[in-house]
């Protein structure tokens, strides 16, 4: 038997579901002790409160040829991270921050999340000079490099939107843009409507 190694109740990791491995926790089950199996393709590294562990475990899992998830602690650790092998990394704490920072300085965004690197997607109150124009007089794409993909309105979904489209008060407007672009339309919610002229 191993030096220093006690069996009386065993909670043991098997890496790999193969007959080996397999037969193994078959027989340790048998004798009563608590198995887990990981046969994974991908990995969440999800460590909080040490670097150090996080950094090793992403390289192991590398080793292993797995994809992995790695949360980053900040975002000097994230660039650790990126070049210890992490497929994807995540700042969940500076990201909490910034959605809560935007929410705050423009209260017609209802959320925003980032879909891939500098490409979000925002949730808008529809307000302001966005009220009762059509998507073809706006003109969001040309005019602030931001694309509406759907109008909700009350129950109603309109989806896929079309130029003739016209935003209602109210309306929640989901679009797709770089951060700096999106928060340009959020500001045209926070400016007064834009009067039509009267004809006499």
């Amino acid at each position: 038997m191993f030096k220093g190694f006690k069996p009386s109740m065993l909670s043991v990791g098997i890496i790999g579901a193969s007959r080996f491995g397999t037969g193994i926790a078959h027989e340790l089950t048998r004798l009563g002790h608590k198995v887990m199996i990981m046969d994974m393709d991908a990995v969440i590294v999800a460590i909080d409160d040490q670097e150090t562990y996080a950094n090793i475990a992403t390289m192991n899992c590398k080793d292993l040829d797995l994809f992995v998830v790695a949360r980053a602690l900040h975002a000097g650790h994230g660039k650790i991270l990126e070049r210890l092998g992490a497929d994807l990394v995540v700042t969940p704490e500076y990201d909490a921050g910034l959605r809560i920072a935007r929410l705050l300085a423009q209260p017609s965004i209802l959320d925003m999340i980032e879909l891939y690197a500098e490409v979000f997607m925002m949730e808008l109150q529809a307000d302001g000079q966005l009220v009762n124009r059509s998507l073809s007089d706006l003109n969001l794409p040309l005019r602030c490099g931001v694309q509406i993909v759907l109008i909700q309105r009350d129950l109603h979904t309109i989806f896929p939107v079309t130029a003739a489209d016209i935003i209602k008060q109210g309306d929640k407007l989901i679009c797709i843009g770089s951060s700096d672009n999106l928060n340009l339309v959020a500001k045209m919610c926070q400016e007064p409507a834009i009067q039509e002229p009267t004809i006499l």
